[in-house]
């Protein structure tokens, strides 16, 4: 059985090259997401929107309180930020920067880990 969504705030993050994706537009029925994007489906659909580095902890829980602040409470989380750098896959020397490795590990992995703990009491 679906769940619905009408009358639920969603917390949807979104990386750089996703604010054009549908599926954001699609869950509020309206304009392109933007990156960090609070949705509320009460009455009329609205939106209030916020950039945050989600790889940071204390950037994640200040986004959250903020979601939390401006719609009233929190009942939908979408993490689905993340970020990579394109290289050339045959050429490993393009491959070793260690700094591009730990933001990419920081931006696809923890950053899941600290929306799930900022957003955990909310839920």
């Amino acid at each position: 059985m679906p769940l619905p969504i009408k009358n639920s705030v969603a917390l949807v993050t979104t990386g750089p090259l996703a604010s054009d994706s549908l599926w954001p537009r699609n869950l509020l029925g309206e304009g392109p997401g933007l990156p960090s994007t609070t949705l509320q489906t009460r009455g009329e659909p609205r939106k209030s929107s916020a950039s945050s580095n989600n790889s940071e902890p204390k950037m994640v829980e200040s986004l959250v309180q903020q979601t939390v602040d401006v719609m009233g409470k929190l009942d939908i989380v979408i993490s689905n930020a993340g970020w990579t750098k394109f290289a050339d896959f045959y050429d490993l020397n393009q491959n070793v920067d260690e700094a591009v490795w730990d933001h990419c590990f920081s931006a696809n992995v923890k950053s899941h880990l600290f929306l799930l703990h900022a957003a955990r009491e909310h839920l």
